[in-house]
């Protein structure tokens, strides 16, 4: 079976098939002693909305449905975020301020 290079990774935000959600858990299926004829690959869409969530709703997508799907949002991993040039830095101090003007303005 021939590799396919994805273009979307775990946790990244995704469209797909009328549905927009996190990718969960990627299964890229081979041919095995098990398995005589390749299953299926496929990877977990956790729904929007749903993640962190008692009930999380997860749909398979299937590797004929991979070509389609579109990337909303890169996860960038917490320990990249200081170095990654599209995530905007914002102080700490910046939200205080923030948070007191909204107070005063009350």
């Amino acid at each position: 079976m021939d590799a396919m290079p994805l273009h979307f990774k775990r946790y990244d935000k995704v469209a797909v098939d009328g549905y927009v959600g996190y990718v969960n858990c990627i299964c890229i299926a081979s041919k095995s002693h098990l398995h005589p004829t390749t299953p299926s690959s496929y990877f977990t869409l956790t729904i929007e909305g749903t993640q962190n969530t008692k009930r999380e709703v997860n749909v398979l997508i299937f590797r004929r449905l991979w070509s389609s799907v579109k990337l909303i949002q890169a996860h960038v991993e917490p320990s990249k975020q200081d170095s990654d040039p599209s995530i905007r830095s914002v102080s700490i101090r910046s939200h205080k301020e923030h948070a007191e003007g909204a107070l005063l303005e009350l």
